[in-house]
């Protein structure tokens, strides 16, 4: 204890659970210990994987499983097991008082890309229940498979929209973009005109185009921000240019150029008398 004397009146419990800790964590190329996250990985495929077994709809993981999987979690460990006072961070700085807590800037910047004009919230809600009524049974899921096949189409199934992968939204629009012709005939034989009356409006395609340039753009911010070698720096670099994009696009939007937004882009040149309001 003379190396460390501020750990002399500590007891036996202390150093074991710093063994545990040590022993879930593994050096990374640089040396520096880096915190396992397969275990979480493998956690969340073997929950979609029992919901697609179950063929029960995947938002089922948002409003069914995550509260339970919390109200578990609450039970078990207890209310402060990740409090900064009470929790991970109070263990943390236990063996290194020199250390400081900061707030995920992921986590942060996912709960801002959340927010969405309204106008914005009903194409995506349309879209979840067009994927949703594909998705839902089997029969709907073969025939627009087959759908595709015969049209020749580069993507054959659409994709499952779950909250818990925020990153998802983006996937989902852009393949129910993609094959926007596709899902329209399929509403069509289907006979669902409730769904099918989206596709009708005049600024339908463009707002979908629109929607998923942003997403697939906060997608690509978003995968930059993870990773390993990432530190707090390399996060504000990329936050601070991403910043300057925007304020560049904004400037290039009233000027009337939407060159950035590929697929919105392309909806304009194809239809020159649908103008996407401001």
């Amino acid at each position: 204890m003379t190396i460390n004397p501020q750990y002399a009146e500590r007891d036996t419990d202390f150093f074991r659970r710093h063994e545990r800790s040590l022993g879930k964590q593994k050096l990374g190329e640089s040396g520096a210990f880096q915190q396992q996250t397969v275990s979480v990985v493998e956690a969340s495929y073997e929950v979609s994987l029992e919901i697609a077994k179950q063929k029960k709809p995947h938002t089922i993981g948002e409003t069914l499983i995550k509260p339970c999987a919390r109200k578990i979690v609450k039970r078990v460990l207890g209310e402060d097991q990740l409090g900064s006072k009470s929790g991970f961070q109070k263990r943390v700085k236990e063996v290194a008082p020199n250390a400081k807590g900061i707030h995920c800037m992921i986590h942060h910047f996912a709960l801002a890309s959340k927010t969405l004009p309204d106008e914005l919230c009903k194409i995506l809600e349309a879209v979840v229940k067009c994927v949703n009524f594909v998705k839902a049974l089997d029969l709907n899921s073969c025939f627009f498979q087959n759908l595709c096949r015969d049209m020749d189409s580069e993507h054959e199934a659409l994709l499952f929209y779950s909250k818990v992968r925020w990153i998802s939204k983006g996937n989902v629009v852009n393949r129910v973009f993609e094959l926007r012709g596709e899902l329209k005939l399929c509403l069509e034989v289907q006979g669902k005109d409730d769904l099918l009356s989206h596709f009708n409006e005049v600024l339908w395609e463009p707002h979908l185009a629109y929607l998923a340039d942003i997403f697939e753009l906060l997608n690509r911010l978003n995968l930059k921000l993870q990773g390993k070698d990432r530190n707090v720096f390399h996060l504000m670099d990329c936050l601070r240019a991403f910043l300057a994009k925007l304020q560049n696009w904004q400037r290039k939007i009233i000027a009337g150029n939407v060159a950035m937004f590929e697929n919105l882009s392309t909806v304009l040149d194809e239809n020159e008398d649908h103008l996407l309001d401001p």
